[in-house]
Protein backbone atom coordinates (compact mmCIF):
# COMPACT_ATOMS: atom_id res chain seq x y z
CA UNK A 1 0.00 0.00 0.00
CA UNK A 2 1.28 3.13 -0.88
CA UNK A 3 2.47 6.12 2.03
CA UNK A 4 -0.79 8.32 0.77
CA UNK A 5 -2.88 5.84 1.01
CA UNK A 6 -2.06 4.92 4.15
CA UNK A 7 -1.94 8.22 5.46
CA UNK A 8 -5.66 8.44 4.01
CA UNK A 9 -6.98 5.90 6.92
CA UNK A 10 -7.09 8.65 9.08
CA UNK A 11 -7.25 12.15 7.74
CA UNK A 12 -10.48 14.40 7.31
CA UNK A 13 -10.48 17.54 5.45
CA UNK A 14 -13.23 19.80 5.46
CA UNK A 15 -13.80 22.88 2.19
CA UNK A 16 -15.04 26.43 3.07
CA UNK A 17 -16.66 27.40 0.10
CA UNK A 18 -18.30 25.30 -3.07
CA UNK A 19 -17.21 26.88 -5.90
CA UNK A 20 -15.84 25.06 -8.63
CA UNK A 21 -12.55 25.02 -7.37
CA UNK A 22 -13.46 23.48 -4.11
CA UNK A 23 -15.06 20.63 -6.01
CA UNK A 24 -12.10 20.07 -7.99
CA UNK A 25 -9.28 20.00 -5.50
CA UNK A 26 -11.77 18.01 -3.35
CA UNK A 27 -12.18 15.54 -6.36
CA UNK A 28 -8.31 15.52 -6.75
CA UNK A 29 -7.35 14.88 -3.08
CA UNK A 30 -10.58 12.27 -2.39
CA UNK A 31 -8.22 9.19 -2.19
CA UNK A 32 -5.50 10.94 0.06
CA UNK A 33 -8.45 11.16 2.88
CA UNK A 34 -10.78 8.97 4.50
CA UNK A 35 -13.71 11.58 4.21
CA UNK A 36 -14.17 15.02 2.54
CA UNK A 37 -16.92 17.30 3.40
CA UNK A 38 -17.33 20.55 1.64
CA UNK A 39 -19.21 23.60 3.23
CA UNK A 40 -21.61 25.90 1.24
CA UNK A 41 -24.09 28.93 2.65
CA UNK A 42 -26.43 28.06 -0.77
CA UNK A 43 -28.39 25.71 0.45
CA UNK A 44 -30.12 24.59 -2.55
CA UNK A 45 -27.22 24.48 -4.49
CA UNK A 46 -25.87 22.21 -1.55
CA UNK A 47 -28.73 19.91 -1.17
CA UNK A 48 -28.00 19.15 -5.42
CA UNK A 49 -24.51 18.52 -4.85
CA UNK A 50 -25.05 15.92 -2.51
CA UNK A 51 -27.98 13.96 -3.96
CA UNK A 52 -26.08 14.14 -7.81
CA UNK A 53 -22.77 14.11 -6.85
CA UNK A 54 -22.19 17.11 -9.29
CA UNK A 55 -21.56 20.70 -8.74
CA UNK A 56 -23.91 21.57 -12.22
CA UNK A 57 -24.13 25.45 -11.11
CA UNK A 58 -19.81 25.53 -10.86
CA UNK A 59 -18.03 22.57 -11.98
CA UNK A 60 -20.75 21.13 -14.46
CA UNK A 61 -20.09 17.51 -16.19
CA UNK A 62 -17.88 16.37 -13.02
CA UNK A 63 -18.22 13.42 -11.15
CA UNK A 64 -17.62 13.84 -7.80
CA UNK A 65 -15.61 10.97 -5.46
CA UNK A 66 -17.88 9.32 -3.25
CA UNK A 67 -16.58 10.06 -0.17
CA UNK A 68 -17.12 13.79 -0.61
CA UNK A 69 -20.17 15.25 0.74
CA UNK A 70 -21.82 18.80 0.86
CA UNK A 71 -23.48 20.72 4.35
CA UNK A 72 -24.43 24.07 5.21
CA UNK A 73 -24.29 23.02 8.90
CA UNK A 74 -22.55 26.01 10.46
CA UNK A 75 -21.22 23.66 13.43
CA UNK A 76 -18.96 21.59 10.93
CA UNK A 77 -15.48 22.60 12.08
CA UNK A 78 -16.25 21.82 16.18
CA UNK A 79 -15.66 18.41 14.54
CA UNK A 80 -12.15 17.50 16.17
CA UNK A 81 -11.48 14.56 13.86
CA UNK A 82 -10.98 17.24 11.05
CA UNK A 83 -7.11 17.14 9.86
CA UNK A 84 -6.92 20.01 7.10
CA UNK A 85 -9.40 22.93 6.74
CA UNK A 86 -9.46 24.03 2.93
CA UNK A 87 -10.54 27.64 2.72
CA UNK A 88 -11.66 28.13 -0.92
CA UNK A 89 -13.76 31.56 -0.36
CA UNK A 90 -13.46 34.23 -2.82
CA UNK A 91 -10.99 36.99 -0.59
CA UNK A 92 -13.82 39.63 -0.40
CA UNK A 93 -16.09 37.02 1.71
CA UNK A 94 -13.18 35.22 3.29
CA UNK A 95 -13.96 37.40 6.65
CA UNK A 96 -17.89 37.74 6.63
CA UNK A 97 -17.83 33.92 6.61
CA UNK A 98 -15.52 32.39 8.60
CA UNK A 99 -16.88 34.77 11.46
CA UNK A 100 -20.31 33.10 10.57
CA UNK A 101 -19.08 29.52 11.54
CA UNK A 102 -18.02 27.65 14.93
CA UNK A 103 -14.15 28.55 15.59
CA UNK A 104 -12.39 24.98 14.40
CA UNK A 105 -9.72 24.17 17.01
CA UNK A 106 -6.49 25.72 17.99
CA UNK A 107 -3.58 25.04 15.88
CA UNK A 108 -6.05 24.09 13.19
CA UNK A 109 -4.06 23.92 10.01
CA UNK A 110 -6.12 26.28 7.33
CA UNK A 111 -5.17 26.36 3.61
CA UNK A 112 -6.46 29.28 1.53
CA UNK A 113 -6.18 28.69 -2.06
CA UNK A 114 -7.85 32.26 -2.64
CA UNK A 115 -6.36 34.88 -5.08
CA UNK A 116 -6.64 38.31 -3.87
CA UNK A 117 -6.40 41.36 -2.21
CA UNK A 118 -8.96 42.42 1.16
CA UNK A 119 -10.54 46.23 -0.13
CA UNK A 120 -10.01 48.60 2.35
CA UNK A 121 -6.78 46.74 4.36
CA UNK A 122 -4.78 45.46 1.29
CA UNK A 123 -5.00 41.96 3.24
CA UNK A 124 -3.70 38.57 1.72
CA UNK A 125 -6.26 36.07 2.20
CA UNK A 126 -3.71 34.12 5.08
CA UNK A 127 -3.94 37.32 6.88
CA UNK A 128 -7.72 37.67 6.73
CA UNK A 129 -8.15 34.13 8.20
CA UNK A 130 -5.59 35.03 10.72
CA UNK A 131 -7.13 37.94 11.99
CA UNK A 132 -10.71 35.70 12.42
CA UNK A 133 -8.82 32.67 13.81
CA UNK A 134 -5.55 33.83 15.22
CA UNK A 135 -4.70 30.65 16.47
CA UNK A 136 -4.71 28.62 13.63
CA UNK A 137 -1.97 27.30 11.32
CA UNK A 138 -2.61 29.15 7.99
CA UNK A 139 -0.97 28.11 4.84
CA UNK A 140 -1.45 28.82 0.93
CA UNK A 141 -1.46 26.51 -1.84
CA UNK A 142 -0.92 28.22 -5.54
CA UNK A 143 0.19 27.83 -8.94
CA UNK A 144 -1.60 26.74 -11.93
CA UNK A 145 -4.66 25.19 -11.42
CA UNK A 146 -7.27 25.60 -13.40
CA UNK A 147 -10.04 23.32 -12.04
CA UNK A 148 -11.72 22.03 -14.99
CA UNK A 149 -8.85 20.45 -15.63
CA UNK A 150 -7.48 19.27 -12.20
CA UNK A 151 -10.89 17.84 -11.55
CA UNK A 152 -10.36 15.48 -14.25
CA UNK A 153 -7.07 14.35 -13.30
CA UNK A 154 -4.73 15.72 -15.49
CA UNK A 155 -1.36 16.28 -13.94
CA UNK A 156 0.16 19.45 -12.76
CA UNK A 157 2.16 20.96 -10.21
CA UNK A 158 1.18 23.27 -7.47
CA UNK A 159 3.21 25.10 -4.39
CA UNK A 160 1.99 24.68 -0.45
CA UNK A 161 3.25 28.46 1.21
CA UNK A 162 4.08 28.29 5.29
CA UNK A 163 5.82 29.90 7.56
CA UNK A 164 5.64 26.72 10.05
CA UNK A 165 8.20 24.23 7.77
CA UNK A 166 7.38 21.58 10.17
CA UNK A 167 3.53 21.20 9.84
CA UNK A 168 4.26 22.16 6.28
CA UNK A 169 6.21 19.48 5.41
CA UNK A 170 3.68 16.90 6.30
CA UNK A 171 0.69 18.41 4.62
CA UNK A 172 3.06 18.45 1.51
CA UNK A 173 2.98 14.57 1.97
CA UNK A 174 -0.33 14.62 2.68
CA UNK A 175 -1.75 16.20 -0.02
CA UNK A 176 0.79 15.20 -2.89
CA UNK A 177 -0.88 13.01 -5.21
CA UNK A 178 -0.53 11.10 -8.93
CA UNK A 179 -1.71 13.53 -10.25
CA UNK A 180 -1.20 17.23 -8.05
CA UNK A 181 2.85 17.18 -7.46
CA UNK A 182 3.01 19.85 -4.77
CA UNK A 183 6.33 21.53 -3.93
CA UNK A 184 6.95 24.01 -0.80
CA UNK A 185 7.63 27.66 0.08
CA UNK A 186 8.52 29.41 3.05
CA UNK A 187 7.41 32.83 1.00
CA UNK A 188 3.86 33.05 2.48
CA UNK A 189 3.99 36.82 1.11
CA UNK A 190 5.20 36.44 -2.33
CA UNK A 191 2.80 33.70 -3.22
CA UNK A 192 0.00 34.91 -2.04
CA UNK A 193 1.00 38.37 -4.08
CA UNK A 194 1.79 36.52 -7.47
CA UNK A 195 -1.74 34.95 -7.12
CA UNK A 196 -3.34 38.20 -6.33
CA UNK A 197 -1.80 40.23 -9.75
CA UNK A 198 -1.77 37.31 -11.79
CA UNK A 199 -5.60 37.92 -11.78
CA UNK A 200 -5.18 41.25 -13.26
CA UNK A 201 -2.60 40.66 -15.41
CA UNK A 202 -4.97 38.06 -17.28
CA UNK A 203 -7.91 40.65 -17.62
CA UNK A 204 -5.26 42.46 -19.64
CA UNK A 205 -4.56 39.18 -21.62
CA UNK A 206 -8.11 38.87 -21.91
CA UNK A 207 -8.52 42.30 -23.26
CA UNK A 208 -5.48 42.08 -25.80
CA UNK A 209 -7.49 38.66 -27.51
CA UNK A 210 -10.86 40.09 -27.68
CA UNK A 211 -9.19 43.23 -29.65
CA UNK A 212 -7.55 40.26 -31.55
CA UNK A 213 -4.17 42.29 -30.95
CA UNK A 214 -2.48 38.95 -31.42
CA UNK A 215 0.62 36.88 -29.59
CA UNK A 216 3.57 39.54 -29.58
CA UNK A 217 1.15 41.85 -27.59
CA UNK A 218 0.07 39.45 -25.23
CA UNK A 219 3.83 37.98 -24.47
CA UNK A 220 4.74 41.82 -23.81
CA UNK A 221 1.52 42.10 -21.36
CA UNK A 222 2.38 39.01 -19.86
CA UNK A 223 6.18 40.11 -19.83
CA UNK A 224 5.86 43.40 -17.98
CA UNK A 225 3.01 42.12 -16.30
CA UNK A 226 5.57 39.72 -14.46
CA UNK A 227 7.67 42.69 -13.88
CA UNK A 228 4.79 44.54 -12.22
CA UNK A 229 4.09 41.50 -9.88
CA UNK A 230 7.84 41.09 -9.04
CA UNK A 231 7.69 44.98 -8.39
CA UNK A 232 4.59 45.37 -5.83
CA UNK A 233 6.04 41.67 -4.47
CA UNK A 234 9.01 42.62 -3.46
CA UNK A 235 7.98 45.93 -1.86
CA UNK A 236 5.64 44.01 0.31
CA UNK A 237 8.66 41.44 1.66
CA UNK A 238 8.57 38.64 -1.38
CA UNK A 239 11.40 36.70 -2.78
CA UNK A 240 12.49 37.69 -5.58
CA UNK A 241 12.52 34.36 -6.99
CA UNK A 242 9.08 33.19 -6.01
CA UNK A 243 8.00 35.30 -8.97
CA UNK A 244 9.47 33.10 -11.46
CA UNK A 245 8.18 30.13 -10.21
CA UNK A 246 4.77 28.15 -10.17
CA UNK A 247 3.11 31.14 -7.74
CA UNK A 248 4.25 33.76 -10.20
CA UNK A 249 4.80 32.90 -13.91
CA UNK A 250 3.46 29.72 -13.95
CA UNK A 251 0.15 30.71 -12.33
CA UNK A 252 0.50 33.51 -14.85
CA UNK A 253 1.24 31.79 -18.00
CA UNK A 254 -2.11 29.64 -17.51
CA UNK A 255 -4.43 32.69 -16.27
CA UNK A 256 -3.27 34.69 -19.70
CA UNK A 257 -4.03 31.59 -22.11
CA UNK A 258 -6.68 29.15 -20.60
CA UNK A 259 -10.00 29.93 -22.01
CA UNK A 260 -11.39 28.61 -18.46
CA UNK A 261 -9.85 32.05 -16.59
CA UNK A 262 -12.85 33.89 -15.27
CA UNK A 263 -10.48 36.57 -15.22
CA UNK A 264 -9.57 36.13 -18.57
CA UNK A 265 -12.64 35.96 -20.00
CA UNK A 266 -13.63 39.43 -18.54
CA UNK A 267 -11.25 40.97 -20.02
CA UNK A 268 -11.89 39.21 -23.67
CA UNK A 269 -15.35 40.38 -23.75
CA UNK A 270 -14.48 43.93 -22.55
CA UNK A 271 -12.15 43.94 -26.06
CA UNK A 272 -15.07 42.61 -27.78
CA UNK A 273 -16.97 45.72 -26.61
CA UNK A 274 -19.08 44.51 -24.08
CA UNK A 275 -19.72 46.56 -20.62
CA UNK A 276 -18.06 45.74 -17.29
CA UNK A 277 -21.85 46.02 -15.23
CA UNK A 278 -23.14 44.03 -17.89
CA UNK A 279 -20.89 41.49 -17.65
CA UNK A 280 -20.98 41.22 -14.04
CA UNK A 281 -24.57 41.01 -14.01
CA UNK A 282 -24.55 37.75 -16.53
CA UNK A 283 -22.43 36.04 -14.71
CA UNK A 284 -22.54 34.06 -10.66
CA UNK A 285 -19.02 33.97 -10.69
CA UNK A 286 -16.73 35.75 -9.01
CA UNK A 287 -13.73 37.66 -10.93
CA UNK A 288 -11.12 37.91 -7.92
CA UNK A 289 -9.30 40.70 -10.48
CA UNK A 290 -11.42 42.84 -10.82
CA UNK A 291 -12.05 43.37 -6.97
CA UNK A 292 -8.40 43.68 -6.68
CA UNK A 293 -7.23 46.08 -8.78
CA UNK A 294 -9.62 48.51 -6.45
CA UNK A 295 -6.75 47.49 -3.99
CA UNK A 296 -3.55 48.04 -5.87
CA UNK A 297 -5.51 51.72 -7.60
CA UNK A 298 -5.75 52.30 -3.89
CA UNK A 299 -2.42 51.67 -2.35
CA UNK A 300 0.27 52.29 -5.47
CA UNK A 301 0.43 55.30 -4.76
CA UNK A 302 0.99 54.77 -1.08
CA UNK A 303 3.19 52.34 -1.42
CA UNK A 304 5.01 54.17 -3.87
CA UNK A 305 5.34 51.21 -6.56
CA UNK A 306 4.94 51.61 -10.23
CA UNK A 307 1.77 49.46 -11.46
CA UNK A 308 0.95 50.97 -14.99
CA UNK A 309 -1.20 47.69 -16.50
CA UNK A 310 -2.84 47.72 -13.23
CA UNK A 311 -3.82 50.85 -13.20
CA UNK A 312 -5.02 51.34 -16.75
CA UNK A 313 -7.20 48.05 -15.66
CA UNK A 314 -8.77 50.38 -13.17
CA UNK A 315 -9.87 52.85 -15.55
CA UNK A 316 -11.34 50.18 -18.34
CA UNK A 317 -13.54 49.01 -15.39
CA UNK A 318 -13.74 52.28 -13.67
CA UNK A 319 -13.79 55.23 -14.99
CA UNK A 320 -15.38 54.08 -18.32
CA UNK A 321 -12.28 54.18 -20.54
CA UNK A 322 -12.07 52.04 -23.62
CA UNK A 323 -9.63 48.98 -23.62
CA UNK A 324 -8.12 50.73 -26.81
CA UNK A 325 -7.52 53.88 -24.45
CA UNK A 326 -5.73 51.85 -21.97
CA UNK A 327 -3.39 50.06 -24.30
CA UNK A 328 -2.65 53.60 -26.30
CA UNK A 329 -1.60 54.55 -22.37
CA UNK A 330 0.58 52.07 -22.06
CA UNK A 331 2.27 52.13 -25.14
CA UNK A 332 2.45 56.16 -25.01
CA UNK A 333 4.24 55.89 -21.41
CA UNK A 334 7.51 57.91 -21.10
CA UNK A 335 10.17 55.41 -22.83
CA UNK A 336 12.87 53.63 -20.21
CA UNK A 337 15.54 51.18 -19.99
CA UNK A 338 13.80 47.50 -19.46
CA UNK A 339 15.69 46.55 -16.21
Amino acid sequence: MERNQKLSQKHNAVFIGNGAMSCAMANCLSKNFSSICIWGNNEINVKECQSKHENNLYLPGIKLSENITFTSNLDLLTNNKISIIFCGVPTQYIRKTLSKLNKPKANSIIISFAKGLEIGTLNRPSQIIQDVWPDACVMALSGPAQAEELAKGKPFSIVLASNHEKEAKKIQELINTKTMRTYLSNDLIGVEIAGALKNVISITAGINDGLQYGDNAKASIMTRGLAEISRLGEKLGGHKETFSGLAGIGDLITSCISPFGRNYSLGKLLGEGQNYEDIMKNTIKVCEGAFTVKVLHEYSKELNVELPISNEVYSVLYENKSPQEGVQSLMKRTLKSEF
